[in-house]
């Protein structure tokens, strides 16, 4: 696992990703060595790899892993009244869950991943999506451009901060885009972009959020993206429409005025939950349909959905 990490750290692009996400997962050591070593990596990204070994030596010392590291794990201080496992972190395992995180792309209190994919083809989207500045620099950290994001699916004032299933499926959405554009092959077709990713349906999208102290940190999993990919974006890669039409379906049901932008947001957000694990839940599809007609007819809406008899299609059996 150490030789993947020196992998990731060799490329300017993995420093900066990994000194991101390093300082989110440390940032309540404000005092001690891990916050000495969180602030020296905030001024200089190069010394990320010395940082992670004090990370990982400090977990072991500690004798438990951390929520830095598992967002779902309890600590035993917290759990000591429950009946659990105890798992005692060794330098392997700590590296193993390390690498997940440290892997993936920053977005504010978020971390997108994807896993079983061909690592090289991922690192060279990163390093494609820094050299276009679709990764932007923010203060001392990098981050994704939601914006970018956004205007794939062509939707304004989309919620992507704290909403997992919004950004997961935003980030999906803009690589096959991305992808398709980059590759200047309008015709590049399902099968063969996932035989250039090694997509199958082993392959998951997984989301760390990672709130500020006193939030709540979790982890998603999102599934089976062969299935996804081929099922929703089988049109767009075999060269149809300037962006996938999945997207701004999904853009098209969200309502930015002030009257609906919370209650819209709070609903698809749900929805893409089920979505993105395979399933279209009809109770929540009819709430966001419902409440867009509303705003549509009370003139609270500009637009009205777009590429609905594309999708409909897809779900009748």
């Amino acid at each position: 696992m150490r030789s993947k990490f020196e992998e990731l750290l060799k490329s300017p692009c993995g420093r900066i990703r990994a000194a991101t996400i390093f300082s989110r997962i440390t940032r309540q050591h404000t005092a001690g060595e891990l916050g000495d070593w969180r602030r020296r990596v905030e001024e200089r990204p190069d010394i990320i790899p010395e940082a992670i070994e004090k990370l990982v030596q400090y977990t072991i010392a500690r004798g438990e892993l951390t929520a830095s590291i598992v967002p779902t794990i309890v600590s035993m201080k917290k759990a000591r009244n429950l009946k659990m496992l105890f798992f005692k972190p060794d330098s392997e395992g700590t590296y193993r869950l390390l690498y997940l995180l440290l892997s993936g792309i920053p977005h504010g209190d978020m971390v997108v991943n994807l896993f079983n994919v061909d690592r090289e083809v991922f690192e060279e989207f990163c390093r494609l999506l820094l050299e276009k500045n679709v990764i932007v620099r923010r203060g001392k950290s990098h981050e994704l451009d939601e914006q970018e994001l956004r205007e794939a699916m062509n939707v304004r004032g989309l919620p992507l901060r704290a909403h997992p299933s919004s950004f997961t499926f935003a980030f999906l959405n803009y690589l096959v885009y991305f992808f398709r554009d980059i590759q200047a092959q309008p015709q590049l077709g399902v099968e063969e972009f996932c035989e250039q990713w090694q997509i199958t349906d082993e392959t998951s999208a997984i989301v760390f959020h990672l709130p500020a102290r006193g939030g709540k940190s979790s982890m998603y999993i999102f599934p089976r993206l062969a299935s996804y990919v081929r099922k929703w974006y089988y049109d767009f890669l075999a060269g149809k429409g300037k962006f996938p039409h999945i997207g701004l379906f999904i853009g098209s049901l969200y309502i930015p005025h002030r009257n609906y932008r919370e209650a819209s947001s709070k609903f698809l957000e749900k929805f893409l939950y089920y979505f993105l694990n395979g399933y279209v839940n009809g109770e929540l599809l009819s709430r966001l349909v419902t409440m867009k007609t509303e705003a549509y007819i009370n003139g609270y809406a500009r637009n009205g959905f777009v590429h609905a008899k594309s999708f409909f299609s897809k779900i009748i059996v």
